[in-house]
């Protein structure tokens, strides 16, 4: 059912599945434009309680043409407007400052951001209800016009319209981005939604004690706790293969003893898939110890951590290690058509804690099905762990296919130093919630930490921002240090069976290695099926902008295809993201490529 039409059935039945429907559909947007606004996870917490809770209330009143993604967008938006006042006057009152920078905003945070929900609010109700359903929510244009009332051709060209209006709005902010760049920032603001903050939400909203507490929007800056699902109970555990079901319920805070049954949340089954530390496979070496440590417990209560140590001497840019020394724990989950993971998206998550780590360390996650074929793949090497930090848990979002397949996740130590990691666990969530795999463009690279890539308005290409790769550490890069800004093409039938050309303007400076496009057609396992035909002379040096293009015969077998950027040493690299094109070009005669 679409939106108009759960919340129809919710008015008529006051059917607590329609409305937890809409609760998981529109939290991922809800809860990041008040983490945006509020920048505070706890008091965005309070606002998306909020904004549910009055949708409850008044649900009859919400009627065509109101688009209710845009109502709970906007509503989200007033109220974390109304926190920030109250919370800034509570502050002053006790005379502190209201210092955003110091609240939990994440460290990933793009820059534009702090623009988005000003700049948003200037434009039209129509124009932002489109741009709320296509990226905020990421929603597919069939699923857009749905929601507006239009074709998927009208959706498409009255989103176009919204985003370059949205990127007028921010240029009189002087704020220069593209319509490309922009669709992207909008669509990686959306922050993850905390573990059982949907049930939470969903159960406070429809419990009249909830209900009655917060008719008032000022009674957003009460005491969380006091509405929120409390002290989560773990009823049983069941395990499974590697893995631990935990299922559990919880109970309104506060509750009385005479409460009635009715009232109380209904356990939440399939929640969530954890992972004992000894479950990790981890070999110790005459290069690092991998184990795991009796004396390390991220809290009193906790198991001993999985420990990876590295045993040489640190070592160093000028070290011929830095870049080869690596070692990982791993554990392994079948998924077959039983489990709660099939076909569905899923977050993993876990917790960290480094020490003196000279290059980088982090998380991975891949998934795989029996036949080889690579479904998925993440290994935060675009948000890598680098020196000295305490305990922070990091998460990771893919989609599980509709088949029988494993998932691999693990914990990495690339270079000298150690790493403890703590409660990996994995859980379901929202089909809206954005994915962190390779699907998305990343960055690639043995020594990731030394490699920036970010939106240069200093360095436009006809009128529009660029887009720089940097080796940003001082002198050159150590032997073997490079990096790919790209991404893997999963669905490739489009292309598979024909030749392709991509196009693309790049302009370098001091480039001390080689640099260029690529298009990697893949098979089982990544296995490479078939080279591009790369131009003649790499990209290297100083050079103003050249069109620069490559050639690729796509094998029929494709199961995927890398495409995107590589930059060997220092140096710099930008991209014109806006003119990156890709043609399907059969009558290429062979070695056309050989001519740029």
């Amino acid at each position: 059912m679409d939106d108009r039409e759960l919340l129809d059935e919710f008015v008529k039945t006051r059917s607590q599945g329609a409305f937890r429907e809409l609760v998981e559909r529109h939290l991922p947007v809800v809860y990041s434009a008040a983490r945006r606004m509020v920048r505070d996870s706890h008091l965005a917490e309070e606002v998306a309680q909020t904004v549910f809770t009055t949708l409850a209330e008044k649900a009859e009143l919400i009627r065509p043409p109101q688009v209710i993604g845009g109502w709970l967008y906007n509503t989200a938006r007033h109220l974390a407007m109304h926190a920030v006042r109250t919370e800034q006057r509570r502050r002053e009152r006790e005379q502190t400052a209201f210092a955003m920078q110091s609240l939990d905003l994440p460290s990933d945070d793009p820059g534009i951001a702090e623009h988005l929900e000003p700049a948003l609010a200037e434009l039209d109700a129509e124009d932002r209800d489109a741009l709320v359903l296509r990226f905020l929510a990421n929603r597919g244009l069939r699923e857009v016009g749905v929601e507006l009332g239009v074709s998927e051709e009208a959706a498409r060209k009255r989103v176009s319209r919204a985003l370059d209006r949205l990127r007028t709005v921010l240029e009189k902010r002087s704020i220069s981005v593209t319509t490309v760049l922009l669709a992207t920032a909008l669509t990686s603001t959306t922050i993850a939604v905390p573990i059982g903050l949907s049930a939470a939400i969903t159960t406070a909203a429809l419990t009249p004690v909830a209900t009655a507490t917060l008719t008032n929007a000022a009674a957003i800056t009460m005491n969380w706790f006091n509405v929120k699902l409390a002290g989560v109970v773990l009823v049983f555990a069941i395990i499974a293969g590697t893995g631990v079901y935990l299922v559990r319920q919880s109970k309104l805070a506060q509750a009385s003893p005479a409460e009635s049954a009715t009232t109380r949340p209904a356990p939440i089954a399939a929640l969530p898939i954890k992972f004992a530390n000894a479950s990790f496979a981890g070999k110790s070496d005459d290069q690092f110890l991998n184990a795991v440590d009796p004396l390390t417990r991220r809290t009193n209560g906790s198991a001993p951590a999985g420990h990876i140590k590295s045993l040489t001497d640190p070592a160093g840019p000028d070290s011929p290690d830095y870049l080869r020394l690596r070692a990982a724990r791993l554990a392994r989950l079948s998924v077959t058509k039983d489990s709660p993971l099939f076909g569905k998206r899923i977050r993993l998550t876990g917790w960290l804690k480094t020490k003196e780590v000279d290059n980088w360390a982090g998380p991975g996650l891949m998934i795989f099905n029996p036949a080889g074929k690579i479904i998925a793949m993440d290994e935060m090497m675009d948000r890598p762990i680098r020196g000295t930090t305490d305990w922070q848990q990091y998460e990771m979002v893919a989609d599980v296919p509709s088949e029988i397949c494993s998932i691999d996740f693990r914990v990495m130590l690339y270079g000298t130093g150690e790493l403890w990691s703590d409660d990996f666990q994995i859980d379901v969530v929202s089909p809206n919630t954005p994915i962190t795999d390779d699907r998305r463009w990343h960055k690639w690279s043995p020594n990731a930490a030394d490699y920036s890539v970010a939106l240069d308005p200093d360095n436009p290409r006809d009128g529009h921002s660029t887009l720089c790769l940097a080796y940003t550490p001082d002198g050159r890069a150590p032997r073997g240090s490079w990096m790919w800004w790209g991404q893997c093409i999963r669905e490739p039938e489009k292309y598979a069976g024909h030749t392709v050309r991509m196009t693309v303007w790049i302009k370098c400076e001091n480039a001390s290695g080689n640099a260029g496009i690529n298009l990697r057609p893949k098979g089982p396992n990544f296995q490479l099926l078939a080279e591009d035909e790369k131009p003649r002379r790499h990209i290297r040096g100083t050079s103003d902008w050249v069109q620069r293009s490559i050639f690729c015969a796509i094998p029929t077998e494709t199961q995927c295809f890398d495409t995107g950027f590589y930059f060997n040493g220092s140096g710099k690299l930008w991209i014109d993201m806006e003119s990156l094109q890709y043609e399907i070009i059969d009558d290429v005669p062979s070695g056309a490529a050989k001519a740029r």
